[in-house]
C-alpha cells in the first residue's frame, strides 16, 4: 500500500506480480487504489485499473470511493482516467446519504474547463486585439 501512496510503479508491478492483494483494505478501510487517487498518481492508477478494474468502486470506511478521493484533492487526470475505467459517480458516501457531492464537483469541473476555454479565446475577438493585427498587416505592406 506504501508503494502506491508514494508513486513508485516499479514496486507495485513487483508486489502484484508476487501475489499483493489489490483489494486489501487498511485500518481506514483504504484500498491501493483509493490511496493513489488520493495523492494523484496516474500511472499508478491506470496500473491497478489495468489488473483489477472490478475494485474500482469499492469504498472505505467513510464511505467515500477513488474517484471521489481524486476529486477533493482536484486531480484532474485521474478524475478523467477513473471514469474512463468506469467509476459509479452516484454512489454516495456514509456519512451524508443524500450529498451529491461527485456529479456537483464533475459539474463545476466541467463549467470551470468551459469558462477557461472561453477566457482563453475570448481577446481574440476584442477590438484591441483586432487594432494589433491591423497594425501588423499594415507594417507588412510597407
Amino acid at each position: 500500500m506504501a508503494a502506491c501512496e508514494n508513486n513508485h510503479l516499479g514496486t507495485v508491478k513487483y508486489l502484484l506480480r508476487a501475489g499483493a492483494a489489490v483489494s486489501h483494505k487498511d485500518v481506514m478501510g483504504f484500498t491501493c487504489l483509493h490511496l493513489a487517487a488520493k495523492h494523484g498518481h496516474y500511472d499508478v492508477v491506470q496500473h491497478l485499473l489495468s489488473k483489477a478494474s472490478k475494485y474500482i468502486n469499492f469504498q472505505d470506511d467513510g464511505g467515500w470511493t477513488s474517484i471521489t478521493w481524486a476529486i477533493e484533492h482536484k486531480h484532474k487526470e485521474v478524475v478523467h482516467l477513473l471514469l474512463s475505467g468506469g467509476a459509479d459517480v452516484n454512489i454516495r458516501d456514509k456519512m451524508a446519504p443524500n450529498d451529491d457531492l461527485l456529479r456537483d464537483c464533475l459539474r463545476q469541473q466541467k463549467h470551470s474547463e468551459e469558462k477557461e476555454e472561453e477566457e482563453r479565446t475570448s481577446w481574440r475577438d476584442k477590438p484591441l486585439h483586432e487594432m494589433y493585427h491591423r497594425q501588423i498587416e499594415e507594417v507588412a505592406d510597407i
